[in-house]
């Protein structure tokens, strides 16, 4: 994982511990929506990286019908 990685991790628990606090405080939920909003948004973001990470690390498919090998022989063994 890279700085920004750690970065949108650690944003994301923080925005989620400040928005159960402002709501165990009494605040009501539509005042800190968009707090955990800015949590959900930190972990897709996060996840976006990974997926293209992991796209960019993968061979490219071959276009086309797969080709089909011939079926092996069955082995006799020798005594």
């Amino acid at each position: 994982m890279k700085l920004l990685d750690y970065v949108l991790l650690a944003l994301a628990v923080v925005f989620l511990v400040v928005g159960i606090d402002q709501t165990v405080k009494g605040i009501p939920l539509q005042f800190t929506y968009w707090i955990f909003m800015l949590s959900g948004a930190s972990l897709i973001m996060l996840n976006l990286r990974k997926i293209q990470k992991k796209d960019l690390n993968s061979p490219p498919k071959a276009e086309g019908k797969p080709q089909k090998l011939p079926p092996k022989s069955p082995q006799i063994k020798k005594k």
